[in-house]
């Protein structure tokens, strides 16, 4: 299963999204390499593709040349479901939810699932559900160790192939553990 693992952060605020990246695969691996021992036949390992400092263009071409299954977006959100990708220059380009529901709706053939690390994305989360099999986002503000514990512990138990809602349910509790009322999952 191929994750599209997209980052930006055309903000002063310093989000750790390397961090987060590194231990989203980190933990999934870890979690391939157990499961691995218990089966008998071969495992179905996520495959993570990365692209970083994310710009209009590089989401669109992405899309169609690696056709994952799951797309992953950290980063910065704004109210209204509005997400904040980069420009050429590291400038600012916000992406509205309308225009990110038809691009992800384009692909709905391979993608199944989008997730959306970033503050305010819940209603374009929503929006997305219908084209898309399922997506998740986050309802307000969310600190950086939570998005971070929430996106490494959903993609472990996906690798453990447990179900997505299961996943997302089990992540948000984890997560809500970190660091308990700064944000909402």
């Amino acid at each position: 299963m191929k994750v599209l693992l997209v980052s930006a952060n055309p903000e002063p605020d310093n989000l750790r999204l390397a961090a987060e990246q590194r231990e989203i695969i980190s933990r999934t691996e870890l979690a391939e390499r157990k499961l691995q021992k218990q089966l008998t036949g071969p495992a179905v390992p996520l495959h993570f593709i990365h692209s970083g400092a994310v710009r209009i263009q590089d989401l669109v071409s992405d899309l169609f040349l690696h056709k994952p299954q799951i797309l992953h977006f950290s980063g910065h959100g704004a109210q209204g479901g509005i997400l904040l990708l980069e420009t050429a220059t590291g400038g600012r380009a916000l992406i509205p939810p309308d225009q990110l529901v038809q691009i992800c709706a384009e692909h709905r053939d391979s993608l199944r699932l989008v997730f959306l690390n970033a503050c305010y994305s819940s209603d374009v989360a929503n929006r997305l559900v219908g084209p898309l099999d399922a997506a998740i986002g986050m309802t307000e503000t969310v600190e950086d160790p939570v998005a971070l514990e929430f996106a490494a512990t959903f993609y472990s138990l996906l690798a453990l192939r447990v179900s997505v809602g299961r996943a997302f349910r089990t992540a948000r509790t984890t997560a809500g553990l970190v660091n308990p009322g700064k944000g909402s999952l």
